[in-house]
């Protein structure tokens, strides 16, 4: 059975009004993932990712590394891990309803 974690992060940069959760939450869908986002008032964007380790290293890398997260000028510009955040069902927008979708994803 593949071990199963849960990580949460905080981003900065431009995260807000340009569909960065939405985005964020539909690729980890397509990717096997659990995923939760919610804006903060300071601007920051803070989320969590369940499920496997090397798939989450993996999207957080192309979060990290990719200047143009999609069509609305989402970018990251700091990225950073932190030990406890919202739980996944408390966050505003999350995969519980979010269908596969090749429109919102991370550009790669």
């Amino acid at each position: 059975m593949e071990k199963t974690v849960t990580k949460h992060y905080r981003v900065s940069g431009t995260v807000q009004n340009v569909f960065f959760r939405k985005t964020l939450v539909t690729t980890a869908s397509n990717l096997g993932l659990k995923a939760g986002a919610s804006n903060l008032l300071n601007g920051e964007v803070e989320f969590v990712l369940i499920g496997s380790p090397e798939i989450i290293k993996e999207l957080v890398k192309k979060l990290q590394n990719t200047k143009s997260l999609n069509n609305y000028g989402a970018s990251v510009e700091k990225l950073w891990e932190v030990q406890e955040g919202r739980e996944f069902e408390n966050h505003h927008q999350t995969t519980k309803f979010i269908r596969k979708s090749k429109h919102l994803q991370i550009f790669i």
